[in-house]
C-alpha cells in the first residue's frame, strides 16, 4: 500500500532528451518509509524500513551501452536510516540482470 500511494503522487514523468523529468503533484517533495522485502518460503516479508526522500526536481537519465544493455543515473531521490540518507548510486540492466554498487541482482522472480 505505501508503494502506490507514493506512486499516486506522481503527476507525470516526461522524457526530455537522454532524462525523463518526475513531475510530483502540488510540486511538493514526497518523505516517507519504504518496507523492503525479503522471500521467506512461499511468502515476502518486511525485512526493514528505509526512510525515502523524492525532491520534486528528481529525474533520471539512460544511456544506452555497447553491450546491449543500460546505465541509470537517478537525481533527486535520496534513502537510508535515519539521518543518514544517500542519493541512488548509478545503475546498470543488460538482460534479466542488474548491478547496484557492485552487487548483482535478478530482475525476474
Amino acid at each position: 500500500e505505501k508503494q502506490r500511494s507514493i506512486i499516486r503522487k506522481i503527476e507525470k514523468i516526461s522524457k526530455q532528451g537522454n532524462n525523463f523529468a518526475i513531475f510530483l503533484s502540488n510540486e511538493q517533495d514526497i518523505e516517507t518509509e519504504l518496507p523492503i522485502y525479503q522471500q521467506r518460503g512461499l511468502y515476502s516479508e518486511p525485512s526493514s524500513i528505509l526512510d525515502l526522500e523524492i525532491h520534486a526536481n528528481a529525474k533520471a537519465t539512460l544511456t544506452l551501452l555497447e553491450k546491449s544493455g543500460i546505465k541509470i543515473d537517478i537525481d533527486g531521490v535520496k534513502v537510508g536510516k535515519g539521518w543518514l540518507k544517500i542519493g541512488i548510486p548509478t545503475m546498470t540492466i543488460t538482460g534479466n540482470r542488474g548491478k547496484l554498487m557492485g552487487f548483482s541482482f535478478s530482475l525476474v522472480r
